[in-house]
């Protein structure tokens, strides 16, 4: 079996009308080097069905239920079952653009960077799309100095908080203890 790269941590609670469309944007676009771990957290719709059928049908996605206490924990949850070498926290409600997963995997067998910043958009119901993007200063980014880089990000106007527009190296998190 290849290296698990890439483990997608999925916190799901209620979220049965997006679910699928989450779960099968991510099937689509390569199940090569990568787990999905849906966590369902206590959900009393019909997500942990929707999940349960996801892990039968593929061997990469793994399920965990528990009760609910939250998406906070459920990462956490799910960061203490990942085997990949990188980690991307994905909200149920949550779509990644085609090309998305290739493009991830190969910007971490290139630079083997601790944390990947990700484009990202908040499409609302109306079909308006806002993008949520940052100023990132790229060049401070890929300098592959750890001082220029976080010198960069620490005086950013607004620093991206959100943990689904970031991919993680796995070891950084763990190492340092960093959770939710």
């Amino acid at each position: 079996m290849s290296e698990i790269l890439l483990s997608f941590i999925i916190p799901i609670y209620n979220t049965e009308d997006y679910l699928e469309s989450c779960v099968d944007g991510i099937i689509s676009q390569n199940t090569e080097n990568i787990e999905i771990i849906l966590v369902d957290d206590g959900s009393s719709d019909n997500s942990p069905v929707i999940c349960d059928n996801y892990s039968e049908k593929y061997d990469f996605v793994k399920v965990i239920h528990k009760p609910n206490s939250g998406a906070a924990d459920s990462r956490n949850v799910g960061i203490r079952k990942a085997v990949g070498k990188y980690i991307l926290f994905v909200d149920s409600d949550d779509c990644l653009y085609d090309g998305s997963v290739s493009r991830i995997i190969n910007t971490i067998r290139q630079k083997d960077a601790d944390i990947i910043f990700l484009d990202s958009e908040k499409v609302f119901s109306n079909g308006s799309v806002l993008p949520t993007g940052f100023d990132y200063n790229e060049e401070a980014l890929n300098s592959g100095n750890r001082n220029v880089a976080l010198n960069s990000l620490l005086f950013m106007n607004k620093y991206p908080m959100a943990p689904w527009d970031k991919v993680f190296k796995t070891s950084l998190i763990r190492d340092n203890e960093i959770y939710f």
